[in-house]
């Protein structure tokens, strides 16, 4: 039997809590909002004012709260298109998305049936990183047109910016990202190995974050700290993820 995501049925089995609000569905699959996604968007303000101050020192207070509402717009709307992305490719692998959650400022893919075969494991992962990378193709040929523009060629660079950093993260060989789980999965088909699987993303991915280290350590020493504690947070995120989250010490 073909398996049909609950998300086709979510007001029946309980994927909406009672403290989440059904926003919309996109191909069978419920966009669910949790109260928490209020208290995410202020942080992420204020963290976007935070980095435009440092960012843009010489602009006037008004202008810089514009470009952190902007940032993060961006920000959103690209992350979005990425899950959608996701979305599609789980429903043509046969293994749906059964919701998108939005919390924290974050946006949570929720499949309640794990127990799906490699190739649809990876045809789930692969949807986002294709969108992020289109999406970066096509904002660079933009970019090309507009960057001699004032204001819209910010917007173009910024929009191309956030797209390429999403694909590159998304890669990243890490347990819950993309990447991790198209290495994880790729290794167990060819090895018929699950746990192979694992240990390959544990190596790939510790070798990743001495690299973002040492880059992070170096950018900093050229005066690049937006950039070199970008490296450093990048690194401290997939610490967690490799062994925190997987119950090991690092």
């Amino acid at each position: 039997m073909e398996y049909q995501p609950v998300a086709e049925r979510w007001e029946d089995n309980g994927v909406l809590s009672p403290t989440e609000s059904h926003i919309f569905t996109i191909q069978g699959t419920p966009v669910l909002m949790h109260p928490s996604e209020v208290i995410g968007q202020v942080i992420m303000l204020w963290l976007s004012m935070n980095l435009a101050r440092i960012v843009f020192p010489g602009l006037p207070r008004l202008v810089r709260w514009l470009v952190a509402a902007l940032w993060i717009i961006i920000y959103r709307a690209a992350y979005f298109l990425h899950n959608i992305g996701h979305i599609i490719s789980a429903r043509e692998a046969g293994a749906p998305m059964d919701a998108l959650e939005l919390r924290w400022g974050t946006q949570l893919d929720v499949y309640l049936k794990n127990d799906v075969t490699p190739p649809q494991h990876m045809g789930r992962a692969l949807g986002g990183p294709i969108a992020s990378g289109a999406l970066t193709l096509g904002s660079y040929y933009a970019w090309r047109i507009l960057r001699r523009i004032p204001g819209l060629g910010w917007l173009a660079r910024t929009w191309l910016v956030v797209n390429a950093i999403g694909a590159a993260v998304s890669l990243a060989p890490s347990p819950t990202f993309d990447g991790g789980t198209l290495l994880k999965y790729g290794v167990a088909r060819l090895t018929g190995d699950e746990s192979l699987g694992k240990e390959a993303v544990q190596q790939a991915g510790s070798a990743t974050v001495a690299g973002l280290a040492i880059a992070g350590l170096i950018l900093l020493i050229k005066r690049r700290p937006v950039y070199g504690l970008g490296c450093w947070t990048f690194a401290g995120i997939m610490v967690a993820d490799l062994f925190v989250t997987q119950g090991k010490r690092p």
